[in-house]
């Protein structure tokens, strides 16, 4: 498993001008015109990058990306309750990690970060 520094190894920063093309949000979601808040996921997003998997507490961003049954998620997802999502991130990792012991899957060196600690 790589480390938070390890991942941020090399990395110079986005700019607009630079910043990648693939969208990790549909355009179509229902999110109000101009809501800081989903243009402000959409970049974050965009900086992660498309290997993550995003746990979404039930909130505003939760209900304009996905009502039944479309989603406007490029990436994978799982819309969980206020008080469980921690809980379902460290079971991500751990059957990420079990999978890796298996060998059912590659190891990449993905990060796990629980919490809005860098954004």
């Amino acid at each position: 498993m790589g480390t938070e520094t390890e991942a941020l190894k090399g990395f110079k920063g986005f700019r607009l001008t630079n910043m990648p093309k693939n969208e990790p949000l549909s355009p179509g979601h229902r999110a109000c015109q101009g809501c800081g808040e989903i243009l402000a996921l959409r970049q974050v997003m965009k900086a992660l990058g498309e290997n993550v998997v995003v746990v979404s507490a039930t909130g505003c961003m939760e209900i304009v990306t996905s009502p039944f049954p479309q989603t406007a998620w490029n990436v994978p997802w799982l819309h969980v309750a206020f008080e469980n999502a921690s809980a379902v991130v460290s079971g991500v990792e751990s059957a990420y990690k079990a999978m890796i012991r298996k060998g059912k899957i590659e190891d990449k060196g993905v990060v796990f970060q629980i919490g809005r600690a860098h954004v």
